[in-house]
């Protein structure tokens, strides 16, 4: 089994920027997860002692892992246990959480056990700005870098069984 790839955070904005669909992985420990209020928007939950549970409902796109241990260890620790459940297009977050929050990336207030968000599809309007947190829903849950986003980009955000496990998918207007 190979080590699992790291990613740093400009390249990961430079994918998002690009319109590349990537879905950020939360793998803190209950402990760090517990002691933080605050996650990356659009994080699906997969806490290392969850990977079996969890394997089954990442979906198929290029995943990015993080979390808030020195090195990285424990997205190291999931990265290679979905590695090893046959999971290829994934990365570790390079400096983990710190470095996305550093960087200027989205978070978002985690939620609590039992929280629960409606599924919303909506395009953004003409000079909508995904970081306004005044402007509703896509607001509350883009995970883009502001230039990232534009009129008529769609993101969809949904929440799926247990409660606390989300994820976002952020689709480009169609081209003309």
């Amino acid at each position: 089994m190979h080590e699992p790839d790291r990613i740093n955070t400009t390249e990961v904005m430079r994918r998002l920027n690009a319109h590349e669909t990537v879905v950020f992985v939360d793998a803190r420990t209950v402990e760090d997860w517990s002691a933080s209020e605050e996650m990356i928007g659009g994080a699906i939950r997969v806490p290392p002692d969850g990977v079996a549970h969890h394997a089954g409902q990442l979906p198929s796109d290029p995943l990015v892992l993080y979390c808030t241990t020195p090195n990285q260890a424990t997205s190291m620790a999931v990265a290679r246990e979905l590695i090893s459940r046959g999971f290829r297009d994934l990365r570790v977050l390079d400096g983990g959480l710190e470095a996305w929050k550093q960087a200027g990336g989205y978070v978002v207030a985690r939620l609590a056990a039992g929280d629960r968000l409606p599924k919303t599809r909506r395009p953004m309007k003409q000079g909508e700005d995904a970081f306004d947190k005044g402007r509703g829903v896509v607001a509350e849950g883009a995970n883009v870098p502001r230039e990232g986003v534009g009129a008529g980009t769609v993101v969809e955000t949904s929440l799926s069984s247990p409660p606390g496990h989300h994820h976002q998918r952020v689709t480009p207007p169609p081209s003309r």
